[in-house]
């Protein structure tokens, strides 16, 4: 395909081609140096070859976000605009481009990363994810492998910004090779991609760069890649293996659920609760659980709608019984059966997992209370899809319970 920029030509009298590689019928990815001498990528569209001018305000519209977004591992926007050509019309989305070498090109002169480093790979990349996936509407990436991420020094970021995908649509590119489709999720390959599919190819990067081979290389077990012993695994192993899950619904549910398993504290709680007073977020049991802060700031209420049906009063004010008084429903529950339900009853007050089966009853009919230290907060195993990071301290109603998953509050 002939390319409609040659090298050393000017586009909109500001920028000078320096190489133009096609990606796609009517679409390009030209490097290009502006007249201060700084180093671009310009993603060049011919508005002539599109069957769909929405998709050029649509792409308008993408671009105008990536110029409020600001993060260290995504590039810096550099603008957009459109241009008369020749019996047709361009439009340009510009960014910085950086010399940094890719994680594949590390990798091919250095070997493969460390834990560490991979640790920080996985932490940087979630970080311009995830204002990625919480734009309105949520962007997604789609393309990351270890050719789409560059390694500065001590830290991580995305090569490029991705135009929207009513434009990719448009303008399919050449067949991927077997390589790239070892980094695309199934149920993006059927164009039902999501935020997890970006969490998917991330990890099989992370895959990569521990073991220097890609995924499709190594061998498998349950169609996901075995890349650390069976015996022994890390907390990064244990995320990657949540991350590369081959369905959607089983792989960890977003950037911050990747960093609260990677242990990347400070980052994964930003802010604290500044600025949030509401907020509503699903829970594992189907329910959505809402958040409302405290106007001292100090503690946020964890409040269930469910638990204003009417099954969920009488459930809850059973649970309520049993906590303060468990012997006292085992003698009610004993003259009301004539006796057999009280053994399992009393056989349940000593089982070691009552206290985290209430637990989770709580979470699924009450309002649920979480006790907060220097440590972490201890929660309900219902409320781990929450993952929100301005859960700081959290006022609930869990009386007397057991521990549950353990959420590490943010240090400012």
């Amino acid at each position: 395909m002939e390319s409609m920029w040659q090298k050393g030509e000017r586009i909109a009298e500001r920028f000078t081609v320096v190489d133009v590689v096609p990606a796609g019928p009517t679409s390009y990815l030209v490097s290009a140096e502006s007249d201060d001498g700084s180093p671009v990528f310009i993603r060049a569209v011919r508005m002539g070859g599109l069957s769909d001018w929405n998709a050029v305000q649509s792409a308008e519209e993408r671009s105008k976000i990536y110029g409020q977004l600001r993060h260290s591992s995504l590039p810096a926007f550099v603008g957009y605009f459109t241009e008369e050509l020749e019996g047709d019309a361009a439009f340009y989305l510009v960014y910085e481009r950086t010399s940094s070498p890719t994680v594949e090109e590390a990798v091919a002169v250095n070997g493969p990363f460390s834990q560490g480093e991979t640790r920080t790979m996985i932490a940087d990349i979630c970080e311009g994810l995830h204002l990625l996936h919480t734009c309105e509407p949520e962007i997604l990436h789609g393309h990351i492998s270890p050719s789409a991420i560059v390694k500065n020094d001590g830290s991580f970021g995305l090569l490029h910004l991705p135009m929207t995908k009513r434009i990719e649509e448009l303008m399919p590119a050449s067949r991927p090779s077997l390589i790239d489709e070892a980094y695309v999720p199934l149920e993006q390959k059927k164009g039902k991609q999501a935020p997890v599919s970006d969490l998917y190819s991330l990890g099989m990067t992370a895959i990569f760069s521990l073991t220097g081979k890609h995924p499709h290389l190594l061998p498998t077990k349950h169609f996901k890649p075995q890349f650390h012993s069976t015996t022994r695994s890390t907390a990064i192993d244990t995320a990657i293996d949540r991350m590369v899950e081959p369905n959607a619904a089983d792989r960890v549910s977003s950037t911050r659920r990747v960093l609260d398993l990677i242990g990347n504290t400070e980052s994964s709680r930003p802010g604290g609760l500044t600025g949030q007073t509401h907020e509503v977020a699903p829970t594992n049991v189907g329910t959505d659980v809402e958040i409302k802060s405290r106007e001292s700031g100090d503690s946020i209420f964890v409040r269930n709608p469910s638990a204003n049906k009417t099954e969920s009063i009488l459930v809850g004010f059973l649970l309520d019984q049993w906590v303060s008084k468990p012997w006292l429903i085992i003698i009610i529950a004993a003259a009301l059966t004539a006796g057999p339900v009280a053994l399992p009853l009393i056989i349940f007050l000593f089982y070691p997992k009552s206290r985290a089966l209430i637990n989770r009853a709580y979470a699924r009919f009450r309002d649920v209370k979480v006790s907060v230290d220097e440590n972490g907060i201890s929660v309900s195993d219902q409320l781990t899809a929450i993952s929100k990071e301005d859960i700081q301290d959290i006022d609930c109603r869990e009386r007397a319970t057991g521990s549950g998953i353990q959420f590490r509050p943010s240090r400012n």
